[in-house]
């Protein structure tokens, strides 16, 4: 889907009856459209963190003396130049940089391609994810290379018509009906509000069915077996 297809699916659709959808011609006004675009980045991380749609992958150098390992690309060692930080653990390389897309670590593994365990405190080699993108590594691991695995964000949208929308077909109509729910939810009448949450029940009814009928991973042990690195499920 480009992004000139979700507001002609938006005029036709949820937003026919509003005049920023042009009265349902198939486009939306100009002056409205960087606030689709807002909502709809919104209703990607939504969708994104609900469902394992993307994954992707990250090296990370241990070093003496720190236990916590933050996920932002400041650390990243292609920021070095411009960054003012202390260590760059992070690596990736200057004409593919870290985009900063984590959602949740689902796997780590070490050089050797082992599985180290995560989150569990029985296990001395175990790392942490205190915070989404807070990783916390024993200092047993300084100096060796672990990859994470993660949960990856769909990239920003920008106001480019021809933006591309990585989403699965089942997932279209919780998309277009969140983006409704917001854009109706400010709109402050009584008359909007109930439009609101109309939409905002769609949503939740969609995801639950597609929850219930496994159309789409909701976790690392469904998706495990699709998992291509830096690419879509």
């Amino acid at each position: 889907m480009l992004l000139e297809d979700l507001y002609q699916r938006l005029s036709y659709g949820e937003l026919s009856n509003l005049s920023l959808s042009t009265d349902g011609n198939g486009s939306i006004i100009e002056s409205a459209q960087p606030r689709v675009v807002l909502y709809a980045n919104e209703a990607l991380v939504r969708l994104y963190s609900t469902f394992i749609l993307r994954t992707n992958s990250l090296l990370i150098t241990p070093i003496d003396h720190i236990t916590y390992y933050h996920l932002k690309k400041r650390f990243a060692f292609s920021q070095r130049s411009t960054s003012n930080e202390d260590f760059y653990y992070i690596q990736d390389l200057d004409d593919e940089p870290f985009a900063e897309d984590v959602l949740k670590v689902l796997e780590v593994f070490d050089a050797q391609g082992q599985v180290v365990p995560l989150n569990d405190a029985e296990q001395p080699m175990s790392v942490f994810t205190p915070q989404a993108l807070l990783l916390q590594i024993p200092t047993a691991w300084n100096g060796q290379v672990l990859s994470l695995m993660y949960q990856a964000s769909h990239p920003k949208l920008t106001d480019d018509p021809h933006s591309i929308i990585h989403l699965p077909e089942v997932l279209h109509g919780a998309f277009t009906a969140y983006i409704a729910y917001k854009l109706y939810s400010h709109m402050n009448t009584q008359e909007s509000t109930a439009k609101a949450q109309e939409h905002l029940n769609m949503y939740s009814s969609i995801c639950a069915d597609v929850v219930e009928k496994d159309l789409v991973a909701t976790s690392i042990l469904q998706s495990n077996s699709r998992f291509h690195k830096r690419g879509w499920i």
